[in-house]
């Protein structure tokens, strides 16, 4: 009686191997869509179907606006992008008039693209404004913007997507 005893303790270890392995395999996905988000976060990848270029675009269609530059976008954590931009913006506008251009790209932001990105930081700068790290953070010349210069003398750079003067 204990032989029967035995083997059937036998096949219960066994089953827990099996059992053991079957959760593991259906770990492995879910753990490599895991790495795969922390590394998009971490790297602070642009989020996916977001193309800086037309949100540029759209955003320099905003009335008031002359140039957008230093545009970054990127993911702080699942699901959850965030888009930075300086804006430069025609001179002598009131503070209602920044307002209302800031509620204009933000909602340009959450309603007109695939991905909302419903957190943004923008800077507006007036037409011509240059401060003095300016050159330090951009002295390679594809990245320098003149803000001087009419909206129409304004070309992206298609490897960096920033205005320089053409």
């Amino acid at each position: 009686e204990q032989a029967g005893g035995a083997a059937s303790l036998d096949a219960f270890y066994g089953f827990d191997a099996v059992a053991g392995a079957a959760i593991a395999l259906m770990m492995i996905p879910r753990a490599i869509k895991l790495l795969s988000n922390a590394v998009k976060v971490l790297l602070e990848e642009t989020p996916e179907g977001l193309d800086l270029d037309k949100v540029r675009e759209h955003l320099e269609n905003v009335p008031h606006v002359v140039a957008v530059h230093d545009l970054h976008a990127s993911t702080v954590s699942t699901g959850m992008p965030i888009l930075m931009a300086h804006v430069v913006v025609e001179r002598g506008l009131t503070m209602e008039q920044a307002a209302g251009i800031l509620t204009q790209l933000q909602d340009c932001l959450r309603e007109h693209f695939p991905v909302s990105v419903p957190h943004t930081t923008f800077q507006l700068e007036p037409e011509g404004y240059s401060s003095p790290s300016s050159n330090e953070l951009h002295d390679d010349a594809l990245w320098s913007v003149p803000v001087v210069a009419p909206r129409s003398t304004y070309l992206r750079t298609p490897s960096l997507g920033t205005p320089s003067l053409g």
